[in-house]
């Protein structure tokens, strides 16, 4: 597990962070769940969780290949492994939600999610793991 402290001001780097990427859709590699994620990450504490992996898949299926060569069988398995996993009912802003495969960050009672328009809201009761990002 990576020990991660949010920077002073993280709420207003990750609210620039979010905006920016409002509109921008699901791309493998460049703009997918993981590293939407990894950047929001890395927009409150300054540190990149997927440094290696950008720019080194572009598909479903080369993303898994990517995740099996590091030892895991999944997104979720990896996030396991670079942060706390804690109960839905804790999670608070700028952690990060499980739902349908799909990492998110959280803001409230809901996390944002890509699909391919853009970010999406998806309400807490869909989430099926949390993960606390830093103190």
């Amino acid at each position: 597990m990576i020990s991660l402290t949010r920077l002073d001001k993280w709420e207003d780097r990750l609210s620039q962070y979010i905006s920016s990427v409002r509109d921008t859709p699901f791309v493998w590699g460049t703009h997918d769940c993981c590293i939407f994620a990894a950047d929001a990450i890395q927009a409150m504490t300054g540190i990149d969780l997927m440094p290696e992996e950008r720019g080194c898949y572009d598909s479903s299926t080369s993303a898994m290949l990517l995740l099996k060569r590091q030892g895991f069988a999944s997104a979720e398995q990896k996030l396991d492994s670079l942060l706390e996993v804690i109960p839905i009912g804790r999670a608070h802003r700028g952690d990060i939600a499980l739902a349908y495969d799909n990492a998110g960050v959280v803001a409230g009672d809901f996390a944002w999610m890509i699909d391919d328009d853009g970010l999406v809201r998806i309400p807490r009761a869909e989430w099926s793991r949390a993960w606390k990002v830093g103190r």
